[in-house]
């Protein structure tokens, strides 16, 4: 198609973050968890996704320490998939977002 290796180009840093997502072990872990299909697709969409990212990615590296100490409860206490462990969230999302942050001018 015409175009198109600029159009992959321009959402390389997305492409590579809902890749990242994807392949994750907390998102397999709630993909097979027992949960409605319907809720399913919600969490596993990429807008939900690059929120819970956000988030735990926000509340790491800024949030106060009651929002630390409530993204450790989520992550390690009750982790059930939703949120990443905090090893996973470092080595593998948070590099992927941060690059997506950058490319859209979020953070420097």
């Amino acid at each position: 198609m015409l175009g198109e290796p600029y159009v992959v180009a321009e959402h390389q840093a997305a492409l590579e973050f809902l890749e990242a997502c994807a392949e994750s072990e907390s998102l397999k872990m709630l993909m097979t968890g027992p949960y409605t299909d319907r809720f399913k697709v919600y969490a596993s969409s990429p807008e939900e996704l690059g929120a819970r990212a956000f988030s735990q990615w926000f509340a790491t590296r800024h949030g106060t320490p009651e929002m630390v100490a409530d993204m450790l409860e989520r992550t390690v206490t009750r982790h059930n998939g939703y949120q990443w462990t905090p090893a996973e969230f470092e080595e593998s999302i948070a590099p992927k977002l941060e690059a997506l942050l950058r490319d859209w001018g979020i953070i420097g």
